[in-house]
Formats: structure tokens, sequence, C-alpha cells
């Protein structure tokens, strides 16, 4: 497992009936890549779902790419690219973006797919708030690394000041186990 991810998992504590069970060969054979194993293990670990109310990590159901719950683990559109100048190319060129991830102020988190190695790719952020063609932010560094850092006391979330300002013990509630929280008229996020 991922370095990253058993950091993470020390940080955030996965609940009991959290992962998702994903066919990875699937998932190439639909997608025509491998996906970053530091989300493949977040994937096992965690699956699908929210952290802190307000960050939304999803999967891309075996359907075609662009196919998935919550709107995110998709490709940008080329008409979407364009209206906001994004120096990136239309998928499935390489370089191109594959979301995995949406805040609650709609951030969209995404690995630019550089080169042949998944574990390379960058995490590339778009900031709603942005300014176009400079409202995309690419980190070194993988989405488990991204999410530490999100967490972290010394470096706080990278844009959209105060948005989950303080948060240094975050808590991840997985898709199923929220639908089931709200079908029993409980909140899972109380004091979110």
């Amino acid at each position: 497992m991922n370095q990253n991810m058993r950091k993470l998992m020390t940080l955030m504590p996965p609940h009991v009936g959290a992962g998702d069970v994903i066919d990875w060969r699937q998932a190439r054979e639909v997608w025509g890549c491998d996906f970053p194993s530091d989300f493949r293990d977040f994937m096992s670990v965690y699956g699908s779902g929210v952290i802190e109310d307000r960050l939304a990590i999803s999967r891309q159901n075996e359907g075609a790419p662009g196919d998935g719950p919550y709107g995110a683990w998709f490709v940008p559109s080329p008409d979407w690219l364009e209206d906001v100048s994004a120096p990136y190319p239309a998928w499935p060129a390489a370089g191109s973006l594959i979301c995995w991830g949406e805040d609650s102020n709609q951030n969209v988190l995404c690995w630019s797919t550089r080169g042949s190695d998944p574990d390379k790719w960058p995490v590339v952020v778009w900031d709603s708030g942005g300014l176009d063609g400079e409202a995309f932010i690419e980190f070194d560094c993988g989405m488990a690394e991204l999410l530490l850092r999100i967490f972290s006391e010394e470096q706080p979330y990278p844009f959209n000041e105060g948005f989950l300002g303080g948060v240094t013990r975050p808590r991840f509630v997985h898709r199923r186990e929220e639908a089931r929280l709200r079908g029993l008229g409980i909140n899972p996020w109380p004091d979110a």
C-alpha cells in the first residue's frame, strides 16, 4: 500500500463498510489507461463518498468514460476546456484531465495524464474562483499526498481560503453509509 495512504488511514480512519470493489482490469479496458496506485488504494479502503461534507471523492462506473456518480471521475468536455481557457488537451490526448473529486466550492480535482506512469501524474485542481487560464493549479504529488496537505496544519488548503480551515482530524463517510443514515433521518454531518 502507498505510504501516503497509510498516513491518511491513520489521520482519517475508514468506517466499517467503507471501500469499493473495482475491477481495475475493466477500468483499464474502458479508459485505455491504468490509475494511480494511491487512488486504487483509496477506493479499496474508503470507496466513493465525502470528506467532511465538503470534498466528494468518486469512482467511475464500469460504463464509458464520463459516466459516474456525483459527476466526478469524468473527463472535461472540449467545450468546457475551451470556455475556461484550460492549458490541457481534451481526452484522450496525453496530458488530458481525468477528474476524481469535487469540493463544495465547485473546485474540481483531477490528474493530468502526462506520461505512461499514472503514479507520476500530477494532481490538477480547477479553482472555480480563479481567473480563466490561471484557475488551474498543478501539484507535483498524487491524490493521497494532496489530501494529507489539505488537512495538514503546516500546509493549508491551497485555494479558496478558509475552506476546511482547521480540520486536522477529517471524517470520511461512504456514499452507501450516508444514504443509510439519511434514510434513518440521521444527518451524517451534524457539525460540518
